[in-house]
């Protein structure tokens, strides 16, 4: 230590700066290795509906590009939980399921059930969570309208299969938008609409015309659980469901934020 103190005292200011510059740097340099060296957060594609299906997923509105609704804070928090990082894909459905089951380009779809498009899952192993929220899809009919009814034509968001309705001799009718359904079967366009029962009272809330039309819970309807599935990254899904156990009281709340119904 002594001789290393007599020599920096010999040294004049330009050399002793120019040490002090090259040890700065070589710590500048160490700290940089070190983060470059810290792995990533892990990014994953979710394949979402590229729909108005708020308050559930998707947008809100047709001026809305983004991924909203109860899923939004939901895979937000897990996503901080574990350190990932999601980026969502929205695809038209067929699309959607075509990008899943067949070029894998995205890694997860939401929301998906084991019990949709089983025919085109044939032959693929797909894996899913534990059951995130519920949802109950129903039949609407105009407020004029009284039961029995006679069904000819129905109409359902582009994609969606009414699966109460399949045996029936009924002409299925497609719409891109799920407030186009509904204006249609508020002018009498369709017969019935089949659709989420809380994406039609949302549509219902902020619609500028007077929608005439109601819920009516003694026809068909389907009641069942969304989950997250995956073909390539099957063990992510335990801590998915890890998350979803230690964050019921969460989910509730996201439930009831955002008005969903609640299957018993």
């Amino acid at each position: 230590m002594e001789l290393i103190s007599n020599t920096m005292m010999w040294m004049d200011n330009d050399q002793f700066h120019l040490i002090k510059l090259t040890l700065y740097t070589l710590a500048i340099l160490n700290i940089a290795e070190s983060i470059a060296k810290s792995p990533p957060n892990k990014s994953y594609e979710i394949g979402t509906e590229d729909i108005e299906y708020y308050p559930h997923y998707g947008k809100k509105d047709s001026s809305d590009d983004g991924f909203s609704g109860f899923a939004r804070p939901f895979f937000d928090k897990l996503s901080n939980a574990y350190e990932l990082e999601f980026h969502y894909t929205p695809l038209p459905i067929k699309r959607l399921y075509n990008y899943f089951l067949n070029s894998n380009t995205v890694d997860f779809k939401y929301p998906d059930n084991p019990n949709w498009n089983i025919k085109n899952k044939q032959g693929h192993k797909v894996y899913y969570s534990d059951a995130i929220t519920y949802y109950v899809d129903g039949t609407f009919i105009h407020k004029d309208q009284s039961l029995p009814l006679n069904i000819v034509y129905l109409g359902v968001i582009r994609g969606f299969t009414p699966e109460p309705y399949l045996a029936d001799k009924i002409k299925v009718i497609e719409f891109t938008r799920s407030d186009h359904l509904l204006s249609a079967l508020n002018f009498k366009r369709i017969d019935a609409a089949y659709m989420n029962v809380d994406v039609a009272k949302f549509q219902r809330s902020k619609s500028e015309t007077n929608l005439n039309v109601k819920f009516c819970p003694s026809l068909p309807l389907t009641k069942g659980s969304y989950y997250l599935s995956t073909m390539k990254h099957p063990e992510l899904l335990n801590k998915v469901n890890e998350f979803i156990r230690n964050n019921s009281d969460f989910i509730k709340e996201l439930q009831l934020l955002y008005g969903l119904t609640v299957v018993d």
